[in-house]
C-alpha cells in the first residue's frame, strides 16, 4: 500500500554559474524565487550559450504518484502547485481531514504566500504540517498583516490558527539556513530550536532545492512514523548533503542517512 500522495510541478532546472552583472541585466535578486515575466524571456537563451549552463529534468511529485487518494495515508501539496491546480490541493487537504489522514504543507517560494494569499487561505486550515523557510515566513507575515519579523513568533501564531482537523495538532516547521529549525506546535506554549547539520562555507555549492530536499527527508520521517525530532533530522541530512551539489541533485552513490 502506497504511504505518500504528492502535488507539485514538474520542472527543467536550467543551472550555471552567473555573476552579479548577469543578476542585474534581468532584475534578479541573488537567492530569491520568482515568478519569470516578459523581462526574463532572454535569459534562458543566455544562460545555455554564454554560461555553459546544464539542465536536469524533474518529475513533478503530481507525476510520480497519480490515483493513490484513497490508498495513502500522508499527503503533500507544495506551494507551487497553488499556482497551477489549487481546487486539487484543497480537494485533497477536505480528504484528509474527513478521515483523519496527515496533510502536509510546504509555502516553496516567498512569492506563494503574496501572489497566491487567497488559495493559500483556503486550504492552510488543513494543514497538519506547514513548512517553509525565514523568507517565505516573513512573506505570510506581511501579507497577512501580521507586525512582526520575529520568527518564533510568526511561526507560532502560524500554528494557532483555526484548524478543520483537531485530532491532530498542527505542527510549523521554519527553516533559517545556517541557523538552528523553529518547531511550533499547536497548543503548546514557546517553540522549539532543532540544529541543524553544520557545515562550512566552502562545501556550499547551490542551495537550490534546500527547500525541498528538507521537506523530502521530513516526509520520509512521517510516513515512517519516526519522532519528530527525528524526522526533523531527516530533512536536515538531506538538505546538507543537496546543498553541496551543483543544482537539486544528491551525491552517488546513494548514501543511508547518518545519525547525529
Amino acid at each position: 500500500m502506497p504511504a505518500l500522495l504528492c502535488l507539485e510541478n514538474p520542472l527543467l532546472d536550467v543551472r550555471a554559474l552567473g555573476n552579479q552583472e548577469l543578476l542585474d541585466r534581468y532584475g534578479l535578486k541573488a537567492n530569491d524565487a520568482i515568478l519569470a515575466e516578459s523581462s526574463h524571456q532572454g535569459l534562458f537563451d543566455d544562460l545555455i550559450k554564454n554560461f555553459a549552463a546544464e539542465t536536469t529534468a524533474g518529475v513533478g511529485a503530481s507525476e510520480a504518484a497519480p490515483d493513490l487518494v484513497e490508498s495513502s495515508q500522508v499527503y503533500f501539496v507544495g506551494g507551487y502547485h497553488l499556482t497551477v491546480c489549487p481546487e486539487a490541493g484543497l480537494a485533497l487537504a477536505e480528504e484528509a481531514a474527513a478521515k483523519n489522514k496527515i496533510y502536509v504543507m510546504s509555502l516553496s517560494a516567498p512569492f506563494i504566500p503574496v501572489a497566491f494569499k487567497d488559495a493559500l487561505d483556503k486550504t492552510e486550515p488543513y494543514s497538519d504540517y506547514f513548512v517553509g523557510n525565514e523568507s517565505e515566513a516573513l512573506a505570510w507575515a506581511q501579507s497577512h498583516g501580521l507586525e512582526t519579523e520575529d520568527i518564533p513568533t510568526i511561526a507560532d501564531h502560524l500554528a494557532n490558527l483555526p484548524k478543520a482537523n483537531v485530532n491532530r495538532p498542527r505542527i510549523v516547521l521554519i527553516t533559517q539556513g545556517s541557523s538552528p529549525t523553529v518547531v511550533a506546535i499547536s497548543g503548546t506554549p514557546g517553540h522549539e530550536d532543532i540544529p541543524i547539520r553544520t557545515i562550512s562555507a566552502a562545501e556550499i555549492i547551490d542551495t537550490t532545492g534546500a527547500g525541498d530536499a528538507f521537506a523530502g527527508g521530513l516526509l520520509a520521517g512521517i510516513v515512517q512514523q519516526k519522532p519528530l525530532k527525528t524526522s526533523v533530522d531527516m530533512g536536515h541530512w538531506l538538505a546538507h548533503l543537496g546543498i553541496q551539489q551543483m543544482g537539486p541533485n544528491y551525491p552517488l552513490p546513494k548514501q543511508s542517512l547518518t545519525p547525529v
